[in-house]
């Protein structure tokens, strides 16, 4: 596995302020560039139950 030449870190003050859309954005518009991208989301909080979580977004 090689690593990647270049790391975004997207962060934010709290939950809910929007990190996930911006980067879902951010990560459509470089591979609109032809840019390989490989989102993560090392944590994430949801109500058991919910299908539709934040990872599934990225």
């Amino acid at each position: 596995m090689t690593r990647p030449s270049r790391l975004i870190l997207v962060t934010g003050t709290g939950t809910e302020v929007g990190k996930t859309w911006v980067t879902a954005a951010l990560s459509r518009r470089l591979r609109a560039f032809g840019i390989e991208v490989a989102a993560r989301k090392p944590a994430q909080s949801f109500t058991p139950g919910e299908t539709a979580t934040d990872a599934a977004v990225l």
